[in-house]
Order: C-alpha cells, then sequence, then structure tokens
C-alpha cells in the first residue's frame, strides 16, 4: 500500500537534493540538508498514516529519530527560505 507512495517521494527528494539513489537519503551525514531529506521523507510518511514503527522500519532509524525529525522539519521550515522551496518542490512532486 505504501510502497509506491514511498517510491514517489523517494524520487522526488533524491531530484530535488542531487542524490543518485535512494540509500543516500538514509546512509548520508548529518548536515543540515541531508537531514532534511530525511525528516521530509519521515514527515510525510506520518502524515499519509504511517505509524512511527513503520516509518522508522522503513527508514532503518529508531522511532524516536522518526518523531524528532517529523518534529524539526516543521521548525526549519520556519527558519529557512531554502528548505520552503524544496519541501513545496517535494510535497508538489508527491502530490501530482
Amino acid at each position: 500500500m505504501w510502497e509506491k507512495k514511498i517510491k514517489r517521494l523517494a524520487a522526488a527528494v533524491i531530484n530535488e537534493f542531487g542524490y543518485t539513489k535512494e540509500s543516500d537519503i538514509w546512509e548520508s551525514s548529518r548536515s543540515p540538508l541531508n537531514c532534511w531529506s530525511r525528516w521530509i521523507m519521515w514527515h510525510h510518511m506520518l502524515k499519509w498514516g504511517m505509524t512511527l514503527k513503520m516509518a522508522a522500519g522503513y527508514s532503518g532509524f529508531d522511532r524516536g529519530a522518526v518523531a524528532y525529525g517529523a518534529r524539526m522539519i516543521h521548525r526549519d521550515l520556519l527558519q529557512f527560505d531554502e528548505l520552503q522551496e524544496m519541501f513545496f518542490n517535494i510535497t508538489s512532486a508527491v502530490a501530482e
């Protein structure tokens, strides 16, 4: 059920952040841009109704990291114009 949506979301994130494959989202360093890519993924997964456990299982992170990232994306969206633009682009690509 989730696989198609997640693959579409991952493709949008890969395109927006300049990655080459989905594993780059999950395995990259903890720089702000790399964290944002994960946080955006988790935000959408939870918004679609996935549980913390499901999102954590998919991404290979623990539930605490998923909850933290989903919370922090909202804080950072208020502070960074660059992130707002990326978030809008990704959200638009997934909504199509």
